[in-house]
């Protein structure tokens, strides 16, 4: 239990309210204090960001625009590509994860738990992305490299090459990198955690960039990975063996890490049986090491009795009972890692040795190998070194999956990103991954799910990013992973049934509704007007109108609407919470209906309404008096 020391003093309204801006903005404190630049700049106001402590870089400024540009994107379902679409609540999103994230805010905003990712490396043949809104088309086309000079298209997917002898080789990968971990950010649950794959090309930066984003208070730790045993030997000076796994709290103090299960050495130590059959070890009363005199906490020196007949410690002196005193081996007096009430209280795990050969009794603690009813586990090391974690095993896997197909390089084992899932989720919790690549991540949550029965679920997201080997049967980064995912999980649902292993595939696209343009004039305007008396899009269908509008809504896109039909129309209705009503013409009986479903919230077409402003008054009277928020669109 944590407990703190009561002032004396009034509240410090300025430090609650400089603790509120931390938790929404810590991205503005630099040490300890507000930068105001930064706030403004977070708010969406134009500044100059000038030389003061943090991270600067060309172009930082124009991050925050980024981050506050809205976005009218929405997903589109595709059941053609998706597994058990009605059942799963696993989703992939193939597109620009700059608008994945943001499309998700709603939905999402503080639910996940979990977030992994393995960005570009930035060595110089990654590609990024240009998230330049403002430009003339020809002109982002052209810097972002899908046209030379000449006007000739280059690559199809957004994507430019980030070339070491560019003069902003490192502020295009920060510039791509931030707006994504910022906005990633928004989605963690208070107790989530983000974990990220880097080597040495950008490991100083990405570290400094999380510390402003998430606060330089909520970094946990800085893995080693030991990825490759032999070492690099293309290397110049030195052989590389390792990367980097970068982890962070959303917020330190509520921040919890389930740790490894024990290796089977370890579990062997619990050689001792109780009378319940639990299995534990002793472990010795006595403090070793640092401060472990009786000068050091004298409180902690006192006698414990041993009765010879049975071995049972007692605090209480009876006649023919050996007293125990922690003095170390020389006779120097030492101190017991507990005081004497929690001796008291607990001595029913003590337990009494004569050691043999010095006729003298020792004190021992009953160290048991289930907690509460589960099997204890390790605090993780920060230096991983295990076999299974060599990323050749990433290569061979997708390969075996393939039918022996070298489809992806050098993808992340399974191992490695099972081993972080298992380290902070459980449950039901959500794991998003917005540099999905292969899939390796959806794949190591769902034989998780499989090895102990857990029901977390999955969001990836991978921009089609296009394959230059013309020999393989897959156009993009995006189709290889969901065929991944496809194989993988016919492999783990053969061996366990009971897993989702479905995913619904959605798709990155323009919204389904007509958008108000404010620069259009004259005859422009009028025609505008008439095209707005039906605001939906030609060729948007009813599960695409559903999809986005509850997404927009702040719904889980992976439930399910529930189809209700009625003599005078039909209706949908999600999560108990929210009926939409895509009908070309609403009367009173059918909005009736819709109110006794008991939804908080109703969603109309407005010309559904055909502009019969006595109709329109009649359902707002009705809403209001059933206390139903009404959006009409």
């Amino acid at each position: 239990m944590n407990t703190s020391k009561l002032s004396g003093n009034s509240a410090d309204i300025t430090e609650e309210q400089k603790d509120k801006l931390r938790k929404l903005f810590p991205e503005v404190f630099a040490e300890d204090k507000i930068d105001w630049q930064k706030l403004k700049a977070a708010l969406g106001e134009e500044v100059e960001l000038g030389e003061r402590y943090g991270l600067s870089w060309k172009g930082k400024s124009d991050v925050f625009r980024v981050i506050q540009e809205p976005t009218t994107k929405t997903l589109k379902p595709v059941r053609d590509e998706s597994l058990n679409f009605d059942e799963t609540k696993n989703v992939f999103i193939e597109g620009d994860n700059l608008e994945a994230l943001k499309v998700l805010q709603k939905a999402y905003y503080g639910k996940i738990k979990m977030i992994y990712i393995d960005p570009p490396y930035n060595t110089g043949n990654d590609f990024v992305y240009n998230d330049k809104f403002a430009q003339r088309r020809a002109d982002y086309e052209q810097e972002a490299g899908l046209r030379d000079e000449n006007g000739n298209m280059t690559r199809i997917d957004g994507l430019r090459k980030n070339n070491r002898d560019s003069g902003h080789y490192h502020s295009d990968w920060l510039n791509m990198l931030y707006p994504r971990l910022y906005l990633a950010r928004n989605l963690m649950r208070q107790d989530g955690v983000i974990f990220a794959s880097i080597d040495d090309n950008e490991i100083h930066n990405l570290r400094h960039m999380m510390d402003e984003i998430f606060g330089e208070e909520n970094f946990v730790a800085q893995v080693v990975v030991q990825s490759n045993p032999r070492g690099r030997q293309s290397d110049q000076f030195f052989a590389t063996m390792h990367e980097y796994l970068l982890v962070y709290a959303r917020n330190i103090q509520e921040c919890k890490l389930l740790g490894q299960s024990l290796t089977p050495e370890q579990v062997a130590e619990y050689k001792y049986i109780d009378d319940d059959g639990e299995r534990y070890r002793l472990l010795g009363l006595r403090q070793r090491g640092v401060a472990s005199l009786r000068s050091d906490r004298p409180e902690m020196f006192f006698p414990i009795y041993v009765n010879p007949n049975n071995s049972r410690p007692s605090l209480v002196h009876e006649e023919g009972f050996a007293e125990v005193l922690p003095k170390k081996s020389d006779g120097i007096e030492g101190r017991w890692m507990w005081g004497h009430a929690k001796v008291e209280r607990d001595i029913q795990l003590l337990e009494a040795k004569l050691i043999a050969g010095r006729n003298e009794w020792d004190i021992f603690v009953r160290d048991y190998l289930n907690r509460d009813g589960d099997e204890r586990t390790r605090k993780p090391k920060t230096v991983w070194n295990e076999k299974e974690l060599n990323y050749q095993n990433g290569t061979i896997e997708v390969k075996d999956l393939f039918s022996g197909e070298k489809v992806m390089t050098y993808p992340k084992p399974v191992s490695l990103v099972r081993r972080i899932v298992d380290l902070a989720t459980s449950n039901e919790d959500i794991v998003l991954d917005f540099f999905a690549g292969s899939g390796t991540t959806a794949h190591a949550v769902m034989q998780l799910n499989a090895e102990d029965s857990g029901k977390r679920r999955w969001i990836m997201v991978q921009l089609p990013e296009s394959i230059t080997d013309g020999g393989l049967a897959y156009k993009t980064i995006a189709e290889i992973a969901k065929e991944r995912i496809r194989r993988a999980s016919r492999k783990i649902s053969s061996a366990d049934a009971s897993v989702d292993v479905g995913f619904r595939s959605l798709l990155i696209s323009s919204t389904n509704f007509k958008i108000w343009d404010t620069a259009v004039r004259g005859e422009e305007l009028k025609q505008q007007m008439l095209d707005h008396l039906n605001p939906v899009k030609e060729g948007s269908s009813e599960e695409d109108l559903l999809t986005e509008l509850s997404l927009k809504s702040g719904i889980d896109p992976t439930v399910s609407p529930k189809l209700l039909k009625t003599t005078d129309g039909k209706y949908y209705l999600l999560d108990d919470s929210l009926a939409i009503c895509l009908e070309a013409r609403l009367s009173l009986a059918l909005f009736d209906n819709i109110l006794s479903a008991k939804p908080s919230r109703i969603i109309l077409l407005d010309s559904s309404l055909h502009n019969d402003d006595q109709l329109k008054t009649n359902l707002l009277l009705q809403a209001e008096k059933a206390n139903v928020e009404i959006s009409v669109i």
